[in-house]
């Protein structure tokens, strides 16, 4: 096993319920040396307080090291890149305030970066947590061509933070999180990576777990928060990135026509129908040409049609909560 620095950004806002599982999973890893940084995003609970007794209780030996630093809020984007800066690793894990690695998440990830290194990003398979136990995992299967992988992080939503390993130096390169995202972050940032020809490499083991809460913090609430151009304005951008660097094959191309589809069927189904109109005129941006389907859609009779699924797509999931009651 080689001696490579692995730092690990543990972000954390009014988590102090669940932080030191976090903290602990770090703590707990079966390779040294580890930087442990902690960046307190502004909590408002006593999180800090917690953090700080957590250092005390784990004060720094011969391989591993802790950081823990608070700040104001600047929302998660930031938190991960103030971790980055503070970074000294070779290698950069980032672990979110609700979730944990396994004991040898780090060493199974070093051991093949050690045979790979040539990947700017390692990540791995991914248990799902309900009330302590697990719903699901993730399969993971990373294509080997650029533009499929391209494609696939389009359609694929399983490359989230605690399963991200990235080097360094690697993403500094790469202009480090887009700050000011509060949706679609994870992906944002690993299609970048993807579409400016960073490699690629998967753990084919489950390393890390993933909290799903019924709270209103979860994504879909956040979802609906997001402007109407939101989506639209972020994935032209990618592909705008993507035809800077002749990553635009007909592959690519029709995976962002289908993302876009996908999106706009989702803002119609919760109401949200200038959005879905966003998501339909944004494929002209990348040289599509509207359907007879996306015309209709975008006139009256389809706004009719909108409302429709709309309504009975609110009732079908109001009688599956009765249901569940």
């Amino acid at each position: 096993m080689n001696d490579k620095l692995v730092t690990i950004v543990v972000n954390c806002y009014n988590r102090a319920d669940m932080v030191c599982t976090a903290l602990d999973s770090v703590w707990n890893q079966t390779y040294r040396p580890i930087e442990l940084i902690i960046v307190d995003d502004g909590s408002r609970d006593n999180s800090m307080e917690v953090i700080e007794r957590w250092c005390k209780e784990h004060p720094d030996n011969d391989g591993f090291t802790t950081v823990a630093k608070t700040f104001s809020n600047g929302k998660l984007c930031v938190a991960r890149n103030r971790g980055l800066a503070m970074a000294h690793g070779e290698y950069l894990q980032y672990v979110d305030d609700d979730d944990w690695l396994y004991p040898n998440a780090i060493e199974e990830k070093l051991l093949y970066a050690q045979k790979n290194p040539e990947k700017d990003l390692i990540v791995n398979q991914l248990d799902y947590f309900r009330n302590g136990s697990i719903i699901n995992h993730t399969r993971i299967t990373l294509p080997e061509h650029d533009e499929n992988l391209i494609a696939w992080l389009l359609d694929h939503e399983c490359l989230i933070s605690p399963v991200l390993m990235f080097k360094t130096e690697t993403l500094r390169r790469i202009g480090a999180w887009k700050e000011g995202l509060i949706f679609a972050d994870d992906m944002e940032i690993t299609l970048r990576l993807a579409i400016l020809g960073g490699k690629f490499g998967i753990v084919n083991q489950h390393l890390s777990g993933y909290r799903i809460h019924n709270q209103a913090r979860q994504c879909t609430t956040i979802r609906d928060r997001l402007s109407d151009d939101f989506c639209a304005k972020l994935y032209g951008t990618l592909f705008e990135l993507c035809k800077n660097k002749k990553q635009d094959s007909e592959i690519v191309r029709n995976a962002f026509l289908e993302h876009y589809n996908y999106d706009a069927e989702e803002f119609i189904r919760v109401g949200r129908f200038n959005a879905a109109k966003q998501c339909i005129l944004a494929k002209k941006s990348i040289g599509e040409r509207l359907t007879f389907k996306d015309r209709l859609s975008l006139s009256f009779l389809g706004k009719i049609r909108w409302i429709l699924i709309s309504f009975f797509w609110k009732i079908r999931q109001h009688l599956k909560r009765l249901i569940k009651k």
